[in-house]
């Protein structure tokens, strides 16, 4: 078994060696019994020093002064905030709310990442998806579905301006059809979706008159 005399004099071997203090990594270099030794015999490395020689290894000055976070007032190393979340905290508070950008439509202030506010953005999209030509849609290949986008746009619009669900013949209420009076297929290539989605241009119809209406029984 080693004797601490022998640990006392080994380090003071490799204190005069390396002229300083020396550190586990030092002694593991120098050294002639191993770091766990020391560890076992004196309970740390720190106290084998204390019992050895009498002092320690300085430690290291800290390079980032310790500093209050702006938010929580915690004490942090970082620079100005102890996490990201009071980072968000903080900035999001200091950040304006608006950036002199106004709706397009109605000329509220909104966000500085919006287009228009909340009440117009619904109508801004329809008006936007209406710009589109009725020929790109007679090029999509399925006969099925051909028009079933510029029908979805037709719903968007009566339901933005409440057209009345309501056969203006027969009064009934309970399943009606959206219907265009001038059919899609009468329209030229050139035509846009808001003229034929036009609010004159549909109407709500039972589903006897809408038949009607497509096999020209009558007309509106």
């Amino acid at each position: 078994m080693i004797k601490k005399i022998e640990l006392i004099n080994d380090l003071k071997k490799v204190r005069n060696k390396s002229k300083n203090i020396p550190s586990q990594n030092i002694y593991k270099k120098y050294g002639k019994y191993n770091i766990a030794t020391f560890h076992r015999r004196f309970g740390s490395w720190n106290t084998a020093l204390i019992e050895c020689l009498g002092e320690i290894v300085q430690e290291k000055p800290n390079k980032r002064p310790i500093i209050k976070c702006l938010h929580c007032k915690k004490e942090t190393k970082n620079p100005k905030f102890c996490s990201s979340n009071c980072a968000a905290i903080y900035n999001n508070k200091k950040r304006k709310k608006y950036i002199d950008k106004e709706c397009i439509k109605c000329r509220k202030k909104i966000r500085h990442n919006c287009i228009c506010c909340k009440d117009c953005l619904e109508i801004y999209k329809i008006e936007q998806f209406g710009k589109k030509t009725i020929k790109k849609f007679r090029n999509i290949p399925s006969s099925k579905n051909r028009y079933q986008k510029v029908r979805d746009h037709a719903h968007r619009i009566a339901k933005y301006y409440e057209i009345k669900k309501e056969c203006p013949y027969c009064n009934y209420r309970n399943h009606v059809q959206l219907c265009h009076i001038r059919d899609i297929g009468d329209f030229p290539d050139n035509a846009l979706l808001n003229e034929i989605n036009n609010i004159k241009n549909l109407i709500y119809l039972c589903p006897n008159h809408h038949w009607d209406l497509d096999h020209g029984f009558f007309k509106l």
